[in-house]
């Protein structure tokens, strides 16, 4: 089937995209229009977070927006704003006078195997990045996958055989063998240092992809799976993507199911199915008669760039989303080009791109002792988790050179003093670069393996990553370690001490050798103590002064631990 509907051309600006203003029953608009979620989804070897960019609904205001629809003579005058996803399945046909035809493709889904829905979105983002598709399959996911199935594989030994001999066939039609080729792996791999949700999210979608063509005839029964539905696959399909309005158009379709449950709807479809209608047919008939009309704006450009624009300054300006989820949507939605085409826009409406990357990297890749600890404002965020402000300060200290300011007199900022006398000199920047605080900030800059180096170190020396009830877990605010006050006193104190030392870290052996002495002979249980904080807020002056100066001082003398007490003056004593 094919959509059509009758429209008027807005061209704002010459070198922007057209905008087309239409309107449609929210039963069709629901066929062909998507909604991106940014969602975490449970699944076999831990929760996966999706690749959309739209916020999470929330029932209550469905609910609020489908008794508002209840009653006929209310009008909601904003538009939905959408953008055109799939620009072969969507037609503008303009007439002189502005006015315009528009046509969208309904895409038939129920064809479809879950195994070739999973391939039609692969090849939607290799449409983005191209070099995904030489990227190797993910055994480690598949083989988390395959135990959901072990039932399957263990009815038939042989054929798992063949089946392990047939992924392997696999990756050598997609991407380069680790085993026989590890520099190009290498390569391979590099050229997604920086690709975080993207990547990650292709290499679930490429594992499911992999175990339901092993399955075989149960494979392509199945309607999900370890996650992913049918529904949600079919979503990132659609020929529109719906940028901003979903509770709208989803407060449109509740208040169509509530007229059609309603005594007069089952009425209805009663009698409609007396005429000789099938009971699917009365209810679609129904459904068409009470749907809301509502109004649209297109956005004629495909571009993915351009759709998290959009979102991101409308709900930006319009109703601000927290920090967290604004640099979680705005740095893990899209390729690093798609971006960098950005930047410069998202600057200029205000919004912190360089710094939303650093954090989101931080908060995701293995390599960080953050991964995975840091609130990213997605449903499922893991209890006690340290803020997304938290890590943008923490960070912005290594990767400005500046904000390390002591909480204790004389309040010295520590690490923009050791800037101004050893950055200029520091080998971690090689010599030949001309500008050496912009090569310091870059996104992959040395910053970051700097920052990741100190905290790594702070964590496995002095921290608990496994009990999330020790006074020094790694992982929990409630700690005396994973909070804003310690990690911030502790980044401080480290470039206190190379101060202090004379040490401009003339290479990355340095580093650890200067981690090293930093810590030698310090008390591993330093932050493992009772402090007598329950209920104590830790982000107040008295707490922050006492906490520093305790652990300056300490770290200077190192011959006993601060008595308890000092660490909440005025607390409890009990």
């Amino acid at each position: 089937m094919t959509f059509k509907y009758r429209g008027i051309v807005s061209r704002q600006v010459k070198d922007g995209p057209d905008v087309v203003m239409f309107s449609a029953p929210a039963v069709e608009i629901e066929r062909w229009a998507a909604i991106p979620q940014r969602r975490r989804i449970e699944a076999t070897g831990g929760a996966i977070e999706t690749a959309g960019f739209q916020r999470e609904s929330k029932g209550a205001r469905i609910h609020e927006i489908a008794r508002f629809m209840a009653d006929h003579t209310n009008v909601i005058q904003n538009p939905l704003l959408t953008s055109i996803q799939e620009d072969d399945k969507v037609r503008i046909d303009i007439d002189d006078d502005g006015t315009c035809e528009v046509w969208i493709d309904d895409v038939d889904f129920r064809h479809y195997t879950l195994a070739e829905l999973i391939d039609q979105v692969r090849q939607q983002l290799i449409k983005r990045l191209p070099d995904l598709e030489r990227r190797s399959v993910p055994t480690a996911i598949i083989d988390n996958l395959r135990e959901g199935f072990a039932e399957h594989y263990a009815d038939d030994g042989a054929e798992a055989d063949d089946i392990d001999s047939a992924s392997e066939d696999d990756e050598d039609e997609n991407g380069p063998d680790e085993a026989d080729n590890g520099d190009a792996a290498e390569i391979v791999s590099g050229l997604f240092h920086e690709e975080t949700q993207v990547v990650d999210f292709y290499d679930e979608l490429n594992a499911r992809s992999v175990v339901l063509k092993e399955l075989g005839e149960v494979g392509a029964n199945l309607t999900s799976i370890a996650g992913f539905t049918r529904d949600y696959l079919e979503s990132l399909l659609r020929p529109v993507v719906l940028v901003d309005g979903q509770h709208r158009l989803l407060g449109a379709l509740e208040a169509i199911a509530l007229e059609m449950q309603s005594e007069a709807g089952r009425d209805k479809q009663a009698a409609y199915i007396s005429e000789g209608l099938e009971p699917v047919a009365a209810a679609d008939r129904l459904a068409r008669e009470v749907s809301r009309s509502l109004p649209i704006s297109l956005l004629a450009t495909p571009s993915p760039a351009e759709h998290v624009f959009q979102f991101v300054v409308v709900n930006q300006k319009a109703t601000p989303m927290s920090n967290a989820l604004l640099g979680t949507i705005v740095s893990t939605s899209l390729t690093n080009e798609e971006l960098d085409g950005i930047a410069l826009r998202l600057a200029a409406a205000g919004i912190k791109l360089d710094s939303s990357r650093a954090v989101a990297y931080l908060t995701r890749s293995p390599d960080s002792p953050f991964s995975g600890l840091v609130s990213t404002g997605v449903g499922g965020d893991r209890p006690r988790a340290l803020p997304w402000s938290v890590m943008l300060r923490l960070a912005n200290m290594v990767r400005d050179l500046e904000g390390g300011k002591s909480f204790h007199p004389p309040y010295v900022d520590y690490v923009k003093a050791w800037s101004k006398q050893h950055f200029a000199k520091t080998g971690l920047v090689p010599e030949d670069i001309e500008d050496r605080l912009e090569h310091w900030r870059r996104n992959d800059g040395p910053w970051r393996r700097l920052f990741i180096a100190l905290h790594t170190k702070i964590r496995d020396y002095f921290g608990d990553a496994n009990d999330m009830n020790a006074e020094n877990a790694w992982g929990s605010t409630e700690s005396n370690l994973f909070n804003m006050v310690s990690l911030t006193i502790l980044t401080q104190d480290f470039f206190a001490y190379l101060r202090e030392t004379g040490n401009s870290l003339e290479s990355w052996e340095a580093v650890g050798e200067a981690l090293d002495a930093w810590l030698e002979g310090l008390n591993r249980g330093y932050f493992n103590r009772n402090w007598r904080m329950k209920g104590t807020k830790k982000d107040q002056k008295s707490i922050k002064e006492a906490w520093s100066a305790a652990w300056f001082g300490y770290r200077v003398e190192r011959d006993r631990l601060p008595r308890v007490e000092v660490y909440n003056p005025g607390g409890s004593k009990s």
